[in-house]
């Protein structure tokens, strides 16, 4: 199943060593050593093949337009704007059927390389933001 393939790998890359390598491989940072980048090929090649799936569900009338909508979403931002993520998908994208590797291409195509800081900045002014705003309180 779908949800259960997504479960299973959010869980595995909350893992701190798996969310340490693969923001070291995703933003390209020089200090990568050869069996990181072999754990970041791996956690790519998951990333991808996920994607993949879900993609040709798609197509299949197994997800709704919506979810495949949050679902392109989620490629654009955390997905296809890393400079390390969009190198292994040069490296690897005859691996993958053609279809997909057209889609994949695209939506590299249409978002600009940015590092994982810009997300992290923007959650940071985000949370900033809900500490100035008041919270109404329910109940008694």
């Amino acid at each position: 199943m779908n949800a259960d393939y997504w479960l299973q790998y959010l869980t595995t890359m909350a893992d701190p060593e798996c969310s340490r390598v693969y923001s070291k491989g995703a933003t390209a940072r020089k200090e990568l050593e050869q069996s990181e980048f072999v754990q970041f090929f791996f956690l790519c090649r998951a990333t991808f093949m996920g994607c993949e799936n879900q993609h040709y569900q798609y197509l299949r009338g197994l997800i709704d337009e919506k979810a495949y909508g949050g679902y392109k979403q989620t490629i654009e931002e955390q997905i296809a704007a890393f400079p390390g993520v969009r190198a292994m998908w040069q490296m690897v994208r005859h691996t993958y059927g053609s279809e997909f590797a057209k889609f994949m291409d695209a939506m590299i195509a249409q978002v600009p390389a940015h590092a994982s800081s810009h997300a992290f900045k923007t959650w940071k002014a985000l949370v900033e933001g809900q500490k100035a705003e008041p919270v109404a309180r329910q109940g008694p």
